[in-house]
């Protein structure tokens, strides 16, 4: 049985009602044919691009690296026909396909040499078919399909090969990231360096991160989950600075940041100012906090073409647009809302939160960060809502009070009084309300008397956590312990 043409490969999406939705390789573009020559991008980054030409008789690759100063262009020709290909900093990695077998297999070479330095690093098993690839450093990762099974593969230029692991059908896209750590020490050759890598998988509504288990024979495991809009994506790539990027139909660049463990945050709205029915963009690559696009009247095509001059055009990132902040205090924009929301959750997914306490520590944490900023208290009086423990309700009442959203301070206290009120009887109750009272008195005598001795008292919150924590309670929560 022969293999299957990779124009035919596609997925189901069980989320967008079976609907075939197609894989994609960000920057990797279809045919085009002028005068008699027919080319495609088969990567195009911050390396350079990489462009296939093909005809009746071989097909030829040829680099053209961004510094073309201390670079000069490769080209080179091959008989196997080139399905993928992708540039690293040390070498570009392609799938070729044997016109007498009907075999794929992986190739690798080096920029510097003479052809001989290129060669065939693995041989796929017959009928195993590439869907797309990812390089980055000395190795390659790539998704390949055979006899309707999908598998992650990670080869490196050397010939060492990972072992395979089955993955859902429903992925569209693949990234690779590889981060040097520092692990130990040799006495004779100082610290030993390590590569540490991460592999992301796009699905229709998350992105699946999968890791080196080296405690089992360096075996591929699935690490962490991000969830993510479900929408239409077309580009999909870590940076060198570590983060992931990913950009919808709608041109809104989306930022996962693997340091910070949160995300995803919109960094950049590439089509903000001009009209969507009159442009398309192109990403390529994001450096130095800029992305670098490609801008193309849509009569054109919605991707550029290679046998066109191309121009790049860049963006610094920034957040969303100053312009859509809401003048109400009380309202908030809608994506600015759904991006936190969105941080928590991916927050609590990645640090494996699952107790009560830890979940009121992370909620505090988003609340510290926006009470620092300005029309954020419809926002936070919803989070505080999310609080279940009533002394993580008076930090968050404490934090409301020192960032002076007296307002906001009161709905506060309001929540906790119906909250946990109701479970006094009515001594324990009176107590309450007394004791609530003299603080309210206490800080009418502060406003009037200064507050010169403010900053060598302790919090209230402060002075109940440490006799919660001279009584030994287990349950006991900090609210401070990660602000």
């Amino acid at each position: 049985m022969d293999p299957i043409d990779n124009n035919s490969n596609f997925v189901i999406d069980p989320y967008s009602n079976n609907q075939e939705v197609d894989p994609f390789q960000s920057t990797e573009t279809n045919f085009f044919t002028s005068e008699n020559t027919t080319a495609r991008f088969l990567s195009f980054n911050k390396i350079g691009k990489l462009v296939h030409t093909k005809s009746s008789l071989e097909d030829t690759i040829s680099i053209q690296f961004n510094d073309i100063d201390f670079n000069s262009p490769i080209k080179r020709s091959f008989s196997q026909k080139v399905l993928k290909g992708d540039l690293t900093e040390k070498g570009f990695f392609l799938i070729l396909k044997s016109s007498d077998t009907k075999t794929e297999s992986v190739y690798y070479s080096s920029y510097r040499g003479n052809f001989s330095t290129g060669q065939k690093i693995l041989n796929l098993e017959k009928n195993e078919q590439t869907i797309v690839i990812s390089a980055m450093g000395d190795k390659l990762a790539f998704v390949t399909e055979k006899d309707s099974e999908c598998y992650l593969r990670v080869v490196e230029n050397s010939g060492k090969v990972y072992p395979k692991l089955v993955i859902n059908k429903s992925f569209i896209s693949i990234s690779f990231y590889i981060s040097e750590r520092i692990e130990g020490n040799s006495h004779l050759f100082g610290p030993e360096k390590n590569d540490c890598f991460s592999v992301a998988l796009l699905f229709p509504d998350k992105i699946v991160f999968y890791k080196i288990n080296e405690k089992s024979s360096f075996f591929l495991e699935a690490d962490k989950t991000l969830f993510i809009p479900e929408k239409s994506y077309f580009y999909f790539r870590f940076e060198t600075d570590g983060n992931l990027y990913f950009c919808g139909e709608d041109y809104k660049l989306l930022c996962f940041s693997q340091s910070l463990k949160m995300g995803p945050v919109p960094c950049l709205n590439l089509n903000e100012n001009t009209e969507l029915e009159e442009f398309a963009y192109f990403p390529v690559y994001v450096k130095n906090s800029k992305i670098f696009f490609v801008r193309i009247n849509k009569e054109k095509g919605d991707s550029p073409n290679p046998l066109d001059r191309i121009s790049l055009k860049s963006e610094f990132l920034k957040m969303s647009n100053p312009e859509n902040t809401p003048k109400d205090k009380n309202s908030i924009n809608k994506n600015d809302k759904e991006a936190v929301l969105n941080g928590l959750l991916n927050s609590i997914v990645f640090n494996k939160i699952s107790s009560e306490r830890e979940m009121d520590k992370s909620i505090l944490i988003v609340i510290n960060n926006l009470s620092k900023k300005n029309n954020s208290e419809c926002l936070i009086l919803e989070l505080a809502g999310m609080i279940k423990s009533e002394i993580g309700l008076n930090g968050a009442l404490e934090l409301c009070k020192n960032s002076n959203l007296f307002e906001l301070s009161e709905k506060i206290q309001s929540l906790i009084g119906k909250r946990f009120l109701k479970d006094l009887n009515p001594e324990k109750e009176k107590i309450y309300n007394e004791e609530k009272l003299r603080e309210k008195d206490e800080d009418i005598e502060e406003k009037i008397y200064g507050d010169e001795e403010k900053e060598d008292k302790k919090s209230k919150v402060e002075i109940s956590m440490e006799n919660e924590e001279k009584k030994g309670n287990k349950q006991f929560f900090n609210p401070f312990a990660s602000i």
